[in-house]
């Protein structure tokens, strides 16, 4: 079945009077604290629909687990960045003095993962994305499923079923295109030789000889004088 999606940073999906509902009805020992619970979720930027959901997950809003004796809203683990909000070391887990301070520490660090702060290059934003680094299956934990019991608390309680996200298909990679076959162009035609054309008549040879313009003239003259002499 698809899920629906939430985002953790995001205004409230739900007012403060449905938030207390919930706790009053599901006798949280958090059910008096429900208006600074609410408003540390405020205070961080993170809808209150989704602090409740992890309350809700981690330990059914306070009754189950360790949370009962400390007071740990999403179950963290105790580093020095919860010390400002009076943690003090219990076991592996933070110890707090009051729910409320809990859920602002809960809220801080669920801003940083709402963010995609807490680990470079990986999504986190999401109440389906941010279980894989918040509760990874490496601790014994299943992000899949925690992700869904998010999801289906949050659709309950606000009627909205959040941004579907519906299995991808795979993907057929596909065939590398074939390259296109070119047929080899045909070598040029040889140019034709030119065959040299005969000479149309024999090529008169012009001898060039000093004075023959003048002999010639003389012989010319001869002739005439022996043709009158005839007659």
């Amino acid at each position: 079945m698809s899920l629906g999606d939430y985002p953790i940073l995001a205004a409230p999906s739900i007012g403060l009077t449905q938030f207390r509902s919930v706790l009053v009805a599901a006798n949280s020992p958090a059910a008096s604290e429900a208006p600074g619970l609410y408003d540390a979720a405020i205070q961080y930027g993170v809808d209150p629909a989704v602090l409740l959901a992890v309350f809700q997950h981690e330990s059914s809003f306070g009754k189950a687990g360790a949370a009962v004796s400390t007071h740990n809203v999403g179950n963290l683990v105790y580093t020095g960045a919860s010390v400002p909000f009076g943690a003090v070391k219990s076991g592996r887990w933070a110890s707090y003095p009051t729910w409320t301070a809990s859920a602002q520490d809960t809220a801080r660090l669920l801003s940083v993962y709402g963010r995609n702060a807490i680990r470079p290059g990986v999504d986190t934003s999401s109440i389906l994305s941010f279980p894989k680094v918040w509760a990874p299956s490496s601790d014994g934990n299943s992000p899949s499923n925690y992700g869904a019991s998010l999801s289906r608390s949050i659709a309950g309680w606000t009627g909205r079923t959040g941004t579907v996200v519906a299995p991808r298909a795979a993907v057929k990679p596909r065939a590398p295109a074939l390259a296109p076959v070119t047929k080899p162009k045909a070598a040029p035609a040889p140019s034709p030789v030119a065959t040299p054309k005969a000479p149309a008549g024999p090529v008169p040879v012009v001898v060039d000889i000093p004075g023959a313009p003048i002999a010639l003239i003389g012989v010319l003259a001869l002739g005439i004088v022996v043709v009158l002499l005839a007659s």
